[in-house]
């Protein structure tokens, strides 16, 4: 009896958020749920990364996302992250978007490089980080270079 009634919940709630009125849902509206969930990717920013550790003298990989996005006339120039690594170390970081940078204030400066800029801006990641290793007991800082997921 239990499982029926476990079973029954979770269907009413899921065809609640299906049929949500105040949101997009998917079912009632699915391009504006694809629109907002777009949104929400761009918002959040999810990074992978390779990070050099400098004070322990290793390579590592992490995920990040943006708690704020420094934009200019719609071209991304940064961010300040959060994230963490595979060796058990939470992190915070800025990134400096190098060729958003030189697309927002030296656009036309080659035309010819301009489209290429953009879409290294769009999805490019280089910055600094600094966290803690946790199971090492040591701050972990140094550069990062990666890839985001933007549309």
């Amino acid at each position: 009896m239990q499982r029926v009634l476990l079973t029954v919940a979770l269907w009413l709630s899921l065809a609640g958020l299906a049929y949500a009125e105040e949101t997009p849902a998917v079912l009632n509206a699915p391009r504006e749920a694809a629109t907002e969930a777009k949104d929400v990717v761009n918002r959040v920013a999810p990074t992978a990364e390779v990070i050099y550790n400098l004070g322990q003298d290793r390579w590592d990989v992490g995920l990040s996302a943006s708690l704020y996005n420094v934009t200019s006339s719609d071209v991304h120039l940064g961010r300040v992250k959060s994230g963490y690594l595979s060796s058990n170390t939470p992190y915070v970081g800025l990134d400096v978007d190098v060729p958003g940078v030189l697309t927002r204030y030296v656009a036309g400066w080659a035309p010819s490089l301009d489209g290429a800029l953009q879409t290294v801006a769009k999805y490019s990641a280089v910055g600094v980080i600094v966290g803690y290793d946790v199971e090492g007991d040591e701050v972990a800082y140094g550069p990062s270079f990666g890839a985001t997921l933007r549309f």
